[in-house]
């Protein structure tokens, strides 16, 4: 028997109790979003949709919907997944498509979880830009707005905020490392921002643009093999 309600939290701190009214209040809420301007929300999630009434349904955008807490605090997955299914909601995946019949000779993927990408620029934050230093300690960092990805410094002692989203970023994106900028610059002084994403919205392009501080950058993933003898 589905739960009537179940706790649901941010990274943030933020705390509050998801319904299936709630969710259902979400998906209305969607699909007007949708109906406005379909360019700007997509059908389903990366690897998941959440299925009521014969539509589908990203489980991110149907929780911050519900909730009012931004999608870019909570993770995706089953921190999202497993309360929709506690709440009688179904919950499927994404199947894969190959519209040519035939395996790619090129394998890309993309990090499923932020936190793997931010393990891997993290290792390899000269990459991102020469003379790029860590100073956060190894933490996100805390601010107002929420907790920074990566906190570092560039060759010019300037400090940078870098924020990262697996996959495609909207302009929700920009307006969240922009805050984070703002409370840091209070404790730091100059800042710029760095936004990593697979892709970005023409939105999110847009928005960045007036921005002279904030670098978009996108991130790319490939394999290589050799032979072991």
């Amino acid at each position: 028997m589905p739960l009537s309600s179940i706790p649901f939290g941010a990274k943030s701190g933020k705390r509050t109790e998801l319904t299936r009214d709630s969710v259902l209040e979400g998906m209305r809420k969607f699909d007007q979003i949708r109906e406005k301007d379909p360019d700007e929300t997509p059908e389903t999630g990366t690897k998941f949709f959440v299925e009521q009434d014969g539509k589908r349904y990203p489980p991110k955008w149907v929780i911050e919907l519900a909730t009012g807490i931004p999608r870019t605090e909570f993770a995706g997955g089953e921190q999202v997944n497993k309360p929709l299914r506690a709440l009688g909601f179904l919950v499927k995946t994404v199947e894969p498509q190959d519209p040519d019949g035939k395996v790619a000779d090129a394998v890309q993927t993309t990090f499923t979880l932020e936190r793997h990408l931010q393990s891997a620029l993290r290792s390899n934050i000269g990459q991102l830009e020469e003379g790029m230093r860590i100073i956060d300690g190894g933490d996100e960092k805390k601010v107002d707005s929420g907790y920074i990805d990566i906190t570092a410094a560039d060759k010019e002692g300037t400090t940078v905020v870098i924020e990262l989203k697996a996959g495609e970023a909207d302009r929700n994106a920009v307006g969240q490392i922009l805050a984070y900028m703002g409370d840091l610059s209070h404790l730091a002084g100059a800042t710029r921002g760095i936004l990593v994403a697979g892709s970005f919205t023409h939105r999110a392009i847009a928005a960045a643009s007036v921005v002279p501080n904030l670098q978009l950058r996108t991130y790319g993933f490939h394999f290589t093999f050799g032979s072991a003898r």
